[in-house]
């Protein structure tokens, strides 16, 4: 297991949520978002509100506010947070094995094994490579990329419904 792998699995499991549904640390209901029986935060929202932190310190931030870094589970969800966020956000998956991603060119369209923190859920992504590859999935508004976890970055925390 990776050192950014082991990181995870102690943040994912080490911070308990207790029961997410009564659980009172979740961000105040007028920042919040409602769709399809999930319950999004957005740390960016134009005029409004404007944070950016590094992958863990995302995970955690969500984790300390009763939620989760998103795990985008359909197309669908994907471009909806797209057209909320306008700009580059941290999701809940970090690489997990496989070479593809450290071989790939520069922008390169590849399939790779992730796993989503949120869920624990193993999924085959098809992300680019970014100029300085990382670990950690973000999504812009032209798709997934794998980037350093450092980097500073909109986030967007989730819910599942109760």
């Amino acid at each position: 297991m990776n050192l950014l792998a082991l990181c995870v699995f102690a943040l994912f499991h080490l911070v308990s949520l207790g029961d997410a549904c009564t659980n009172n640390k979740l961000p105040a209901q007028a920042d919040l978002i409602k769709r399809d029986g999930k319950t999004y935060y957005l740390s960016r929202i134009e005029d409004e509100r404007d944070m950016q932190l590094d992958w863990s310190s995302a995970q955690a931030w969500c984790k300390e506010h009763g939620m989760e870094l998103s795990s985008l589970e359909t197309k669908d969800e994907m471009r909806y947070l797209r057209e909320q966020m306008g700009a580059y956000y941290w999701t809940s998956g970090y690489h997990t094995q496989g070479d593809t991603l450290r071989s790939a060119a520069f922008r390169d369209l590849i399939t790779d094994t992730f796993t989503w923190a949120g869920t624990g859920k193993k999924v085959e992504l098809e992300i680019r490579k970014s100029y300085y590859a990382g670990e950690c999935v973000g999504a812009s508004k032209d798709g997934l990329y794998a980037w350093p976890c450092s980097n500073l970055r909109y986030f967007v925390c989730e819910l599942e419904k109760c």
